[in-house]
């Protein structure tokens, strides 16, 4: 009679970890792609589901999965997985050789065959921050728990909160221009995926992050799935933009060995989860912060058919916040190998 039982337990192990997993996939859609303004009603589009979506929560499970296993769990290391994240911008989508799909080229021409905006602000900002560091974070104010080295990270304060909520009302502008300037568009598709993402938040409460250190078979899966999507990807999506010369691939393969090495010589640490107070962000918090996008997104809408402008500083100033946020992570990565060759 104890047969049955177990194999309850186990399938019910199984839902609340695909749960969890779809979870975290959503919240990476959600502030990479649907706060870009890149995906409209993404959970209604085949193509979405079958491509983009897959995307986001393999890269995401992927680099979450070496994080845990090698204990590279802090806020700059989690950056750095993201930089390598953003990195899928080349070999798949081509973005950061050729520019965005609806544009002819890159924004302000190459550097060593890398398109310079795109790369400033997918590599070194946007993936980083809202398909990788963001999401998990989220994910462990969901589950009320997180890792102890983001417990500081998560703690409500003026200062955070006030940078945040300008974050998501600068957001807006670029929700509202890839919804078409469409309000019906902008509240059904950011509207949407957080329906999704409210749907799904119960399994965060039965599965803390540790939970996605999943076995070696699974990572392995993970990684053949990525590797067959990329070579498939590469030849497939614009391939007329394959380049042609050597230092596109040399500048993407360059920027893959920095983030690695500078993951190389930071130390791991050891895995703690700690409960999350009042004191913390909440469910509600990053309910409101969401709406505050969906209503500046609202506004947006007809602002930019009077000037684009909102959209354009926006756009330049995340071309120098990236940049001088990968300055900000080298330079706490030395600091503080120097602070521990000084005390040792």
């Amino acid at each position: 009679m104890k047969f049955p039982c177990n194999i309850s337990v186990c399938r019910n192990a199984y839902v609340h970890a695909l749960g969890a997993a779809l979870l975290l996939g959503t919240l990476s859609m959600l502030f990479a792609e649907v706060f870009s303004g890149a995906s409209r009603m993404w959970f209604l589009d085949v193509g979405a589901l079958i491509l983009a979506f897959p995307l986001y929560l393999g890269h995401a499970l992927f680099f979450l999965w070496i994080a845990l296993n090698t204990g590279r769990i802090k806020v700059e290391q989690l950056y750095l997985f993201g930089v390598l994240f953003g990195l899928y911008e080349s070999w798949i989508t081509k973005v950061l050789w050729a520019g965005y799909l609806d544009q002819n080229g890159p924004g302000f021409g190459y550097v060593f065959g890398m398109a310079v905006p795109e790369t400033l602000i997918l590599v070194f900002f946007w993936h980083p921050f809202l398909a990788f560091m963001v999401p998990l974070l989220v994910y462990e104010v969901f589950s009320g728990k997180s890792l102890a080295s983001h417990e500081k990270v998560l703690v409500k304060t003026r200062k955070r909160t006030l940078l945040l909520a300008l974050f998501c009302v600068l957001t807006g502008v670029f929700i509202a221009n890839g919804n078409g300037l469409n309000p019906g568009y902008v509240m059904f598709s950011l509207g949407g995926t957080l329906v999704v993402v409210l749907m799904l938040s119960g399994f965060a409460r039965i599965r803390d992050v540790l939970s996605f250190n999943y076995a070696k078979k699974w990572f392995v899966l993970l990684f053949v799935y990525l590797l067959v999507l990329y070579v498939l990807s590469f030849f497939i999506i614009r391939p007329d933009k394959i380049p042609k010369v050597l230092s596109p691939y040399l500048s993407v393969i360059l920027l893959y060995a920095l983030a690695g090495f500078l993951l190389y010589i930071t130390p791991g640490t050891e895995l703690k989860v700690t409960s999350l107070s009042t004191q913390h962000y909440s469910r509600l918090d990053v309910c409101i912060f969401c709406a505050m996008a969906l209503c500046s997104a609202l506004v947006f809408c007809f602002i930019l058919r009077i000037t684009v402008i909102p959209l354009l500083f926006f756009y330049l100033a995340l071309c120098l916040i990236g940049p001088a946020v990968f300055l900000f992570v080298l330079y706490r990565i030395f600091a503080g190998r120097k602070t521990c060759v000084t005390r040792a």
